[in-house]
């Protein structure tokens, strides 16, 4: 017979299960980083590392209901998840005319895996809320540490190994962090994340030092990967967050700040000679071409299913006339149409529809606003990179826990200190 452990369930939520959850949070996200120049060998680590934190959330979620936590869920906005699974099943019988199958095979089976963990992990953190008044677990506290020490690893390999952090692009004259264990524009897309999340948790009195320290260097890997799109989410973030601050010193630090920073971002990052400049900008560093051949050559065959998931071609490389040859579309809603047709891309709008209106109409505003700051930097690299919507990155498992939020909800735990029989 199992009984609630009397010390369990006092104000404050345990440290040990605070700590589990970041620490599952920072090894999912290294699972989507390269370790060797072997592509099999990191198909291998990203799918063996990726599935394990997922067995290990569920690990989690069986501990706790064995220590006595209960584990009472609702889903509110359940249209979100409803299109979300409708396009994970679509994705899934597009294998059988998909021409890289086996690609496509991968990919579905990395994105459930994504929304098996999204969902343990926030009913998780949800769960120690209900049973501890005090815990006040919020997504983007996790999130901040999470990303934090990915970046840090970053960071480190830019001091100790540049040779290997590095990619240098525009000929060799410009050294972008990330070399190729990650694209520079998604681990710009990360930091700049993290940097935002650290910002919407800096109210935290006890942890302002440490927050100054993850947000330097969250801002410091954004900058060295020189990534654009990043750049412009984090100044978005800080614009919205100053402007909602009651804070006035708050206010007064983002501002000078952005008045300092925002100068030097704009001349190194986005108008710099070295990579192009402003012709390169406006051309989407010469990505609208390409996504003009996409769908003026390539959609028109397939117009209706696309060519299976995460497929935009009947071969791996797409090539139009007068375009470069490429294996992904370099902007997620192109990405679905290419892949899963017109009927994908009303499933996709359908489910960011009604995730929308399950944000706008939500009577938590604090929720709601933190959403908005999370989605922005994954949203802007989503116009230009794999995004929320494309092969499996991080950007797909960070949608998924911000629209979970908002689907799946603790019920209101009740008799807590009744003992448990069986489990």
């Amino acid at each position: 017979m199992l009984f609630i452990d009397k010390t369990l369930f006092k104000e404050e939520a345990p440290k040990k299960y605070v700590f589990i959850l970041r620490l599952l949070l920072v090894l999912k996200i290294f699972g989507f980083a390269a370790i060797s120049e072997s592509g099999a060998v990191n198909k291998v680590m990203k799918i063996g590392l990726g599935l394990t934190m997922t067995l290990a959330v569920v690990a989690l979620t069986v501990y706790m209901l064995r220590r006595g936590y209960q584990f009472r869920t609702k889903f509110r906005n359940s249209l979100s998840l409803f299109f979300y699974l409708i396009y994970l099943m679509l994705g899934t019988a597009s294998i059988f005319w998909a021409h890289d199958y086996a690609f496509a095979i991968v990919q579905i089976f990395r994105d459930f895996d994504l929304l098996v963990f999204s969902i343990l992990f926030l009913r998780v953190m949800q769960t120690l809320n209900a049973h501890h008044s005090e815990a006040k677990l919020q997504l983007p506290m996790l999130l901040a540490y999470g990303i934090f020490f990915n970046s840090l690893y970053f960071f480190g390999g830019w001091l100790f190994v540049p040779d290997v952090f590095l990619r240098l692009t525009h000929g060799g004259e410009v050294a972008r962090l990330g070399g190729y264990i990650m694209n520079p524009n998604e681990l710009g897309m990360l930091s700049s994340l993290g940097a935002s999340c650290v910002i919407l948790d800096f109210a935290r009195p006890k942890k302002k030092f440490l927050y100054i320290v993850f947000l330097c260097i969250g801002l410091y890997v954004m900058f060295l990967t020189g990534s654009r799109s990043s750049s412009i989410g984090f100044m978005l973030v800080a614009g919205l967050i100053t402007l909602r601050s009651d804070n006035l010193k708050i206010k007064l630090l983002m501002a000078v700040g952005f008045v300092v920073l925002a100068p030097i971002a704009v001349n190194e990052v986005i108008l710099n000679d070295e990579k192009g400049g402003l012709d390169e900008v406006m051309s989407m560093t010469g990505r609208l071409p390409f996504w003009k051949a996409l769908l003026t050559e390539g959609l028109p065959q397939e117009p209706f299913f696309g060519f299976g998931f995460q497929n935009i071609y009947y071969t791996k490389y797409f090539q139009g006339k007068n375009t470069y040859p490429a294996s992904m579309t370099h902007n997620t809603f192109v990405q679905v149409l290419m892949n899963l047709g017109l009927v994908g891309a009303f499933v996709v709008i359908m489910q960011m529809t009604t995730t929308i209106r399950s944000v706008i109409r939500s009577k938590d505003g604090q929720k709601s606003f933190f959403f908005w700051c999370m989605f922005m930097p994954p949203f802007i690299n989503s116009l230009t990179e794999f995004g929320i919507w494309g092969e499996t990155n991080y950007g797909i498992l960070f949608y998924q826990l911000m629209f979970l939020w908002f689907v799946v909800e603790s019920d209101e735990v009740k008799e807590i200190n009744k003992p448990l029989t069986t489990l």
